[in-house]
């Protein structure tokens, strides 16, 4: 049964050959739940999906929160049973594995779990029992899981006093954590986007967009900027850089300057042909590149699209990346439908808002950036169909393959065709350029 519903929702990529979009199938959601969290590993031929699924209860006026845990079977295709695990509120979600074992972290609190040889859930102990974290970035060195967080410290209201964001690191083994180390604080808001980590010959690069709102007495926006900073390890975590700047990138009515400055919603990092590269959404997409973690370029842009009614923005940079050969992933809004046209600039009837709220998901492959300058635009793929709508991608390569899920709905419109999708989550692999 649920072989043949797999079957049923997917759609060949047009132009790409051999590539097709499959929808996971069993998730029980409706029109006005929401899927707030998502995340996946790879062990042992086995793909372990794990989201957090947000369900609204209109006659108590709140949502309940439930996490869910399905795995694949790469080599026959064949999905196990759904499992859930009690979740207290919405929050980060990450999962690493850990030795052979899934372990995963979600909420303000970082609730741990693991999943045992007999496929059951163990609850470990809270990774923050006293802190909350808004932001989670994690990376596996051998027998530990290594998180970045990041933690809000508030001003208490004072005139004049901003808020600040603090950056975590804790390690994370089979018995939970073990350490935890305070590396950096900055003036910060309330929306972070999750910190990356490479591991590059032993030593640990921490790349991390910090986003600042400051507000005079008044209440009035006083400045907004994100800086992308930059911190590394030498001797496995144990003891860390000072914080580098890469960029104090400035906001321009909400979208990305031309030069590549705006506020960073999404950040990943890759180490490709010798090269560090930091990739961010900032409106558009941008890239820093560095051949030491020392000496960084200015911003360029990777991909920027312009429609008649004005930029098209995009979101949620994922990199797939197995040595050389990899995929970058993202959420695109340049195929957006609008209601205004040249005769009709307002969108009327729609005049309150006159875009649509599809979008789509575009990847390249990472030979784009390994084998040549960005000296032409490089041509992406499109892999939703028109009027999808996707939210947050993930994305790793292993053994060859690329592999990327996001969430999302299958349509999104104003016609009856397209109206009232539940939220879902979408799967494609393809092989590593």
């Amino acid at each position: 049964m649920l072989t043949a519903l797999w079957a049923s929702c997917s759609w060949s990529v047009a132009g790409a050959g051999e590539l097709t979009v499959k929808e996971i199938p069993g998730i029980d959601a409706r029109a006005q739940d929401s899927i707030d969290g998502l995340d996946f590993t790879i062990v042992d031929g086995q793909l372990h999906a794990v989201w957090l699924e947000s369900v609204a209860s209109p006659a108590q006026n709140e949502s309940r929160f439930q996490i869910w845990h399905r795995q694949l079977n790469l080599s026959n295709e064949h999905w196990g049973i759904p499992s859930s695990l009690p979740q207290r509120a919405r929050g980060p979600l990450r999962v690493a594995a850990v030795e052979g074992r899934l372990q995963v972290f979600v909420g303000p609190h970082l609730q741990h779990f693991q999943l045992s040889a007999s496929n059951t859930w163990e609850s470990l102990p809270d990774a923050l029992p006293s802190a909350s974290a808004i932001a989670l970035g994690i990376a596996t060195d051998g027998p530990n899981a290594i998180l970045f967080y990041l933690t809000r410290i508030r001003s208490g209201g004072n005139p004049g006093v901003e808020d600040s964001v603090e950056v975590w690191t804790a390690t994370s083994g089979r018995g939970g954590i073990r350490s935890r180390i305070r590396l950096a604080k900055f003036p910060g808001g309330p929306t972070q986007p999750e910190p990356k980590l490479l591991i590059v010959h032993g030593t640990y690069h921490l790349f991390a967009a910090i986003n600042r709102v400051a507000k005079a007495s008044n209440d009035d926006l006083l400045s907004e900027d994100s800086r992308i900073v930059y911190i590394y390890s030498r001797d496995k975590g144990k003891t860390w850089s000072s914080p580098q700047v890469l960029g104090v990138l400035g906001i321009q009515g909400h979208h990305a300057r031309p030069e590549g400055s705006g506020y960073v919603s999404h950040l990943d990092a890759v180490y490709l042909n010798k090269q560090f590269l930091v990739l961010y959404n900032a409106s558009w997409l941008y890239m820093l590149a560095s051949p030491d973690a020392q000496r960084w370029s200015d911003p360029s842009v990777l991909v920027g699209a312009r429609t008649w009614v004005g930029a098209a923005r995009n979101s949620s940079v994922a990199i797939a990346s197995e040595g050389d050969r990899g995929a970058v992933f993202w959420v695109d809004e340049r195929y957006q439908r609008t209601d205004a046209s040249p005769l009709n600039p307002l969108g009327l009837h729609w005049l309150a808002d006159p875009d649509w709220e599809n979008n789509d998901v575009l990847t390249i492959p990472l030979s784009v950036l390994r084998d040549r300058a960005l000296a032409k635009k490089p041509n992406p793929v499109r892999l939703t169909r028109d009027l999808s709508y996707a939210e947050r991608i993930r994305a790793l390569a292993l053994h060859g393959r690329c592999y990327a899920l996001w969430t999302g709905r299958g349509k999104v419109g104003r016609e009856l065709d397209s109206y009232g999708k539940p939220p879902t989550i979408f799967l494609i692999s393809m092989p590593a350029k």
